[in-house]
Parts: C-alpha cells; sequence; structure tokens
C-alpha cells in the first residue's frame, strides 16, 4: 500500500483492505495506478482540446512530452501524436473552418483554467 492510502482510507471512513478490494474491483492495483490513470485521461482530454502532444504533457503534470507519450503507447498502442491526427481528421471541431474562433476561445480558456490551478512539484525528493 502507498503512502497516502491510508489517508485516503481514513477520509473515506473506509478500512486499508477495504480501500485496496475497491480499487482491484475496479480494476486498479493501487491508489497510485488510479492517479496514474486518472492523469492519462486528463492529458487525453486536452491533447483533444489543445492540439499539441507536449503541451497537453505539461498541463497534465507530466515532466515532459516523453513518459505521456511512453504510458499513451502502451495503454492505446499507438502514439498520441497519431491518436491526435486520427481524431482531428473526424471532428468538425477541428475540420470547419466556422469552428476555428470556438476552438481558439475554448483552448485560450483551458489554458488559462490550467495555469491557475496549482500543481504538485515533479522534482524527485
Amino acid at each position: 500500500m502507498g503512502a497516502a492510502e491510508p489517508a485516503v482510507a481514513t477520509a473515506l471512513g473506509l478500512g486499508q483492505r477495504q480501500l485496496q478490494r475497491q480499487w482491484r474491483a475496479h480494476g486498479y492495483d493501487s491508489l497510485e495506478t488510479f492517479l496514474m490513470d486518472l492523469r492519462l485521461q486528463n492529458a487525453v482530454r486536452l491533447l483533444t482540446i489543445l492540439g499539441s502532444v507536449k503541451e497537453a504533457a505539461l498541463l497534465a503534470g507530466y515532466p515532459s512530452a516523453a513518459p505521456f507519450c511512453r504510458e499513451f503507447a502502451r495503454s492505446q498502442g499507438i502514439s498520441p501524436g497519431r491518436f491526435f491526427r486520427r481524431y482531428r481528421d473526424t471532428q468538425p471541431f477541428w475540420s470547419d473552418p466556422e469552428m476555428r474562433s470556438v476552438r481558439r476561445t475554448l483552448q485560450a480558456e483551458t489554458r488559462a483554467f490550467c495555469a491557475a490551478v496549482p500543481r504538485r512539484s515533479t522534482a524527485r525528493r
């Protein structure tokens, strides 16, 4: 069990073993694997909005694009760049010229929101 899991179990009013069973019931080994999956999902959402692998990775809390690319490719079987190109070609949000101003507004708002959210330091201790 990771260092944060006892605190999470207490906050949820569960015992540590109960929490572990809940993680496993939902397909996760631990709190850490759940958080890694959540960060990956967030990065994918950011990628579909922003269109930049590097920017999506950094805003999702990865130290650089490389760890995001490795994790994405391992879980999805393709690179995030290839995923985005396939996504972009099927979405009016990216292909319709009339959506350009909406897309730019959403991108600016997403960047501003991500900049306002405090991030945990990725430096190793």
